[in-house]
């Protein structure tokens, strides 16, 4: 059986599909807030950034930003948004299902606002396996690439792929780990066994 899979362009810069969240939240029609959480979670569907050639993004985080105004004492709203694609089996070779939902969630907690103020969430500079260089808390890059990223977990109806992640004090060069078992990752503990050497700046 041979299965389709769409393909669309990311034109999202603080918008969820060119609509800003934030406006739209505002707008009467629903009732988001600041303090919820957008989730796009679309089916076989992958996203390139730019051209097709820069093709296939599985899903992103990123946040809509409206600005404050005289009615809330000039306070900014963020509103944090996930996009994910959900895979059925054999669309691609590696992640399925809640792959990449997995990836995007576990790093939209811990990095909501993508590093943009340049204070909040920001880290030593380090490298991703096939070599993008970024100095952001992006705890599901740092395994992404590495063979045994996706583990499953098997509940009664269906076997779910979900994706290993980082953990905080991998970005810490030179320091051992705090988590418990002195992991730098999990729940596979194997995947990174010490911290991010030190970098310089942009890995230069």
């Amino acid at each position: 059986m041979s299965r389709r899979i769409a393909i669309g362009a990311v034109a999202l810069a603080g918008t969820a599909f060119g609509v800003p969240a934030g406006a739209h939240a505002h707008s009467g029609e629903h009732d988001e807030l600041p303090r919820d959480a957008l989730l796009f979670l679309l089916p076989n569907t992958v996203l390139y950034s730019g051209t097709q050639s820069n093709c296939c993004i599985l899903g992103l985080h990123t946040y809509d930003l409206e600005l404050g105004d005289d009615t809330n004492g000039n306070q900014e709203r963020r509103y944090v948004v996930s996009i994910a694609t959900w895979l059925s089996p054999g669309v691609l070779s590696g992640p399925e299902d809640v792959s990449a939902l997995s990836h995007e969630l576990v790093e939209a907690v811990n990095d909501p606002f993508v590093g943009t103020d340049g204070v909040h969430n920001l880290t030593p500079w380090w490298q991703e396996p096939l070599g993008r260089c970024q100095n952001k808390n992006e705890l599901g890059d740092v395994v992404e690439e590495l063979p045994g990223a996706v583990f499953t977990l098997t509940m009664p109806q269906m076997t779910y792929h979900l994706q290993n992640a980082g953990l905080l004090s991998w970005f810490q060069p030179g320091h051992a780990s705090t988590a418990i078992d002195a992991a730098f990752s999990y729940p596979d503990e194997t995947l990174l066994t010490a911290p991010t050497p030190l970098l310089p700046p942009f890995c230069q």
